[in-house]
């Protein structure tokens, strides 16, 4: 202890020393230097004072003034300090006169010139002596200094008595901390400066390594595992003698076991700064690292489950009232943590007002002991997208049972509402559904029911048109056959007339018959070339002009010539033959059907075609309403020919055939002043007959 006390004291002591020496020394020479500085003052006062009078005995004898070297000494005798000597001399320094005693040393002196016409011609030289006021100032120092050993010596000994009781106390706390140290450790250790241990307890329970086997080892000695990288920083933390904290490794026992340990250090160093090495702490923390391992393949495994099923983990902690997301729910809001540090700006912004109201009220009962809770709620996203989320929450407590928070979990539902979404409109709207279903299939109904009764009524018109001229062959043919012997040969050609006429028009209908068939089966042969629709409207015009001048009717043409179209001839002139013969049958007496062509659009993908429009217009009763596409379908006739009118209803559909094989379209519509108008539109372009349609 004696040691350690006067090694504590010597800086104090020197310190002490050093103060009084200071103390000692600062008065008397701070009393010397003013003592130079006011003689310096004086010494210059003085020279000043005496230059300016011998400059006026200068003037006043300008030539042989450094001849009369008394009268030079007296006119300075009455500015002289008799303590002083003045030394008058002339430019090459020649002494002209002395007055005063030699001075003792030290000395110190003040020069100053006199002047004759403008020009220094000589100077005079002050001298006096600082001997005196050096003697004062060595008593001053004496005096100082004894002072200053009177003030250190109590100092002193109050410092001694204050380091021997923090020894002590530092001993006891040494002492103090050894336990303390122990009780928080597992070990206690000591390095010296070659960073060999020099000391260190036992292992807490661990007998494998033992103090006597470890000192003088360094640490690097021992069978520690630890990488490369953390062996490099801890080792540069010992080179820049640093300390260094819960530094762990792994180390293998005399067992072959595999223990961790954590230790901590700090350098220690002399008073003089010499490194002597380190101290510190250990712990064996193989028990905390074992249920770090496993909790890290728990929240693995977590991790992976609720990842896999999309599930997202939230907390909110009562503390600090904030709320906490992992990463899988920023994910479901298309958000990040780096983003939006506060989750609950991203929810809220997310929700209606209400909503988030509902859902805050919910965590609050929570919160209160109501037990737990699930919300479904929707959502809009930052990219405008609407998702359904589901959370659930639970109250979250402490080790000792205290609520610290609410924590739940947090996945997507969007894909199962959307089928619930679904499921709730198939089930509102089954009723519908059905009806809609009954409503079709009665239409179908009523649709095959109305085919049903077209097909039996094309049935009957068609044997009635078969029978008629049938039962006109038989029957003249019968006649000739009973009267060829008692008849004229006039009467018998009569017959032979009516039996061609009846078989003509037998042929007529077979021939419809095979061309509607053959135009649905789409092996009718057709012809494509330029073709005059002036030539073929006159043609049709010339062949039926005695069956309206029968009927009384005149037929009226108008359009130009030529007016080409890429068409079959003898199709196109089919269609006019039909639809012209049928205006002629269905206009009243002494009345008029025009034929008009002229050229007009035809639409073909939504685009304008260039088209000729051929217009076959009567003067009749019309269409009856609501039949102005349904004339044109098969076995369906319209009422005006089942009122009389007769006819097979086969013409229209044959035109509707011939015009569609030809990429056109064939409309009826009645006119405003009566009557009925039909228009056949003919693509203009060959290249927009589609020729796969065609036959």
């Amino acid at each position: 202890m004696a040691k350690t006390v006067a090694r504590l004291t010597r800086p104090a002591l020197r310190m002490g020393l050093f103060a009084a020496f200071v103390l000692a020394a600062i008065p008397p020479i701070t009393y010397l230097l003013m003592e130079q500085a006011r003689i310096n003052e004086s010494l210059e006062t003085e020279a000043r004072a005496q230059s300016s009078l011998i400059a006026r005995t200068v003037a006043r004898n300008p030539k042989l003034w450094g001849y009369d070297t008394e009268r030079l000494a007296t006119a300075i005798i009455d500015v002289r300090h008799f303590s002083h000597r003045s030394l008058i001399q002339d430019t090459s320094n020649k002494v002209l006169a002395s007055l005063g005693p030699i001075q003792e040393w030290p000395t110190l002196s003040a020069t100053a010139d006199f002047m004759e016409s403008g020009m220094a011609v000589g100077s005079v030289t002050v001298e006096g002596s600082l001997r005196a006021s050096l003697i004062d100032t060595l008593w001053i120092s004496l005096a100082s200094g004894l002072l200053g050993l009177g003030l250190f010596y109590p100092l002193y000994r109050l410092q001694l008595a204050s380091i021997r009781r923090a020894n002590t106390a530092l001993e006891e706390s040494e002492r103090r901390f050894r336990e303390l140290a122990g009780i928080g450790s597992d070990w206690i250790w000591e390095q010296d400066a070659q960073l060999r241990f020099t000391e260190h307890t036992t292992l807490g329970d661990k007998q494998n390594f033992v103090p006597t086997t470890i000192i003088g080892s360094t640490r690097w000695q021992l069978p520690i595992i630890i990488s490369d990288d953390d062996r490099q920083r801890h080792q540069a933390d010992l080179d820049a003698r640093r300390p260094f904290s819960s530094f762990e490794y792994r180390i293998r026992d005399n067992q072959g076991e595999v223990r961790w340990f954590s230790i901590s250090g700090r350098p220690r160093f002399s008073p003089e700064g010499e490194f002597l090495g380190y101290r510190g702490t250990g712990r064996d923390i193989t028990r905390r690292k074992e249920a770090q391992e496993r909790m890290a393949v728990l929240s693995r495994q977590l991790s992976i489950a609720t990842e896999g099923a999309g599930i997202g983990i939230w907390r909110w902690v009562a503390e600090d009232e904030r709320l906490y997301w992992d990463d899988l729910i920023y994910s479901q809001y298309h958000s990040s943590r780096e983003a939006e540090p506060n989750p609950y700006k991203v929810w809220a912004m997310s929700m209606e007002t209400a909503i988030a109201q509902q859902a805050i009220n919910q965590i609050a009962e929570v919160w209160d002991g109501k037990g737990s809770r699930h919300m479904d709620f929707p959502a809009r996203l930052p990219d405008g997208s609407r998702r359904f989320f589901r959370a659930y929450a639970v109250i979250e407590a402490d080790l000792a049972g205290k609520p610290v928070g609410v924590v739940g979990t947090h996945w997507d539902i969007t894909q199962e509402k959307e089928y619930e979404l679904e499921l709730r409109q198939h089930q509102d709207h089954l009723q519908e559904l059905i009806s809609a279903r009954t409503a079709d299939l009665q239409l179908a109904k009523e649709e095959a029911e109305r085919a049903n009764r077209a097909k039996s009524e094309f049935l009957a018109n068609m044997s009635h048109e078969l029978r008629t001229p049938m039962h006109g062959v038989l029957s003249f043919a019968r006649l000739g056959q009973t009267r060829a012997n008692s008849t004229t040969p006039a009467k018998l050609q009569e017959y032979f007339s009516h039996i061609h006429d009846s078989g003509k028009r037998l042929l007529g209908l077979l021939n419809d018959l095979l061309d509607l068939s053959k135009l649905e089966a789409g092996r009718m042969p057709m012809a494509i070339t330029e073709t005059n629709v002036a030539a073929v409207a006159s043609e049709s015009v010339a062949s039926l002009s005695a069956l309206a001048a029968s009927r009384k009717v005149s037929l009226l043409v108008e359009g130009p010539d030529p007016a080409l179209v890429p068409a079959d001839r003898e199709r196109l002139m089919q269609v006019l033959n039909n639809l012209i013969g049928n205006a002629i049958k269905f206009t009243a007496e002494n009345t008029s059907v025009t034929i008009r062509w002229h050229a007009a659009t035809l639409s073909r993908d939504g685009l304008p075609k260039p088209a000729m429009c051929i217009s076959v217009c009567d003067s009749g009763v019309g269409i009856p309403p609501g039949e102005e596409d349904a004339i044109f379908e098969k076995f369906v006739q319209s009422s005006s020919t089942r009122s009389g009118a007769g006819g097979t209803g086969l013409g229209l559909a044959i035109c509707h055939e011939i015009v569609e094989a030809h990429c056109g379209s064939i409309s009826a519509n009645n006119q405003p002043s009566g009557g009925a108008c039909f228009e056949v539109k003919l693509p203009l372009d060959a290249n927009d007959i589609d020729t796969e349609r065609a036959p």
